[in-house]
């Protein structure tokens, strides 16, 4: 509901964006393990 309540809140959608882009690409993994090791 946010993310159409407020179209223009630029963090919402970036983080959005980010989410989407992570699953399409396949590189989660990747991304999830630097979190844990550092």
């Amino acid at each position: 509901d946010l993310f159409f309540k407020y179209s223009w809140n630029n963090f919402l959608h970036t983080q959005v964006e980010q989410c989407f882009a992570l699953v399409i690409t396949g590189n989660w993994q990747e991304d999830s393990d630097s979190v844990y090791t550092h």
